[in-house]
């Protein structure tokens, strides 16, 4: 009688295909009912779930580790398919992803704002850190993360800081905020805005924070022209090379008052 020998990795690897399948069906059962959606009410969908979908479209198709903003992502993930043949469903998934693309950008509360943060990089090996020093630095994203909140940003910000609950201002709460947002008096508006701003930059922080933390180069000061370090980059690259890696956070379009004040809020975020 012949011995039944069970291949562990295959079923393994069996198990990560089903999930990634049920994962894609879900995610295109998501992308219809935003497209429909947006075709029934011209309105913009929101993008948070979509994000996270991109993530695990480009992890299961191993195309690449991303550090990228909304648009890029967008662009390179429609480039993927560029004179490809594509199935019906396929093209309407396509199509989807488009109207989320161009809605996006639509939906910014300040589209020429440029708050961005750029990204940077050093890789110490066990030689160079005998000499003190780094094996090799560049840019991660030197055009920088687009950080630049939208509508649905601001909602959320207002909602934080409890305005819907003020009967003074008499905002309506609606999902798309920009009503809401144009009623606030000026000052106002600016508290919205810039919570808004942080909350974003501080998911770069999140996306780039190391085993050891996040440290200010004003040692703890609130100062403007500081950048962030992000020490001990956790990833599979550098588990097998034995190497460290630590990136730097660099801000840019951010005014020096943004800057101060973004330093508060990233304290209480953990940022040394």
């Amino acid at each position: 009688m012949k011995k039944l020998v069970i291949d562990g990795n295959k079923i393994k690897l069996s198990i990560k295909i089903f999930s990634g399948c049920i994962g894609i069906i879900m995610g295109v059962f998501e992308i219809f009912s935003a497209y429909k959606s947006y075709k029934a009410s011209k309105t913009v969908p929101k993008m948070d779930n979509v994000l996270k979908l991109f993530k695990k479209w480009y992890k299961l198709f191993h195309i690449e580790e991303i550090h990228m903003d909304k648009n890029k992502q967008y662009s390179k993930f429609l480039k993927t398919f560029k004179n490809k043949k594509t199935s019906k469903l396929m093209e309407s998934i396509i199509t989807g992803f488009k109207v989320l693309y161009e809605a996006d950008g639509l939906n910014k509360v300040n589209p020429n704002g440029g708050h961005k943060v750029a990204l940077t990089y050093e890789i110490i090996t066990e030689e160079s850190a005998a000499h003190g020093d780094a094996e090799e630095r560049g840019w991660l994203d030197e055009e920088g993360v687009d950080v630049e909140p939208d509508f649905y940003d601001i909602g959320d910000a207002m909602d934080d800081l409890k305005l819907y609950d003020d009967p003074k201002l008499g905002l309506k709460g609606d999902v798309d905020s920009r009503e809401d947002f144009s009623k606030l008096p000026d000052e106002l508006k600016k508290k919205v805005y810039q919570l808004a701003l942080f909350k974003e930059t501080a998911k770069v922080f999140e996306d780039n924070w190391g085993a050891e933390g996040v440290e200010s180069s004003s040692g703890g000061r609130a100062e403007p022209g500081a950048w962030y370090t992000s020490y001990k980059i956790d990833s599979r690259e550098n588990l097998e090379s034995g190497n460290t890696e630590n990136r730097g956070l660099h801000l840019k379009g951010f005014t020096d008052e943004e800057e101060i004040n973004l330093h508060g809020f990233m304290k209480t975020k953990g940022v040394h």
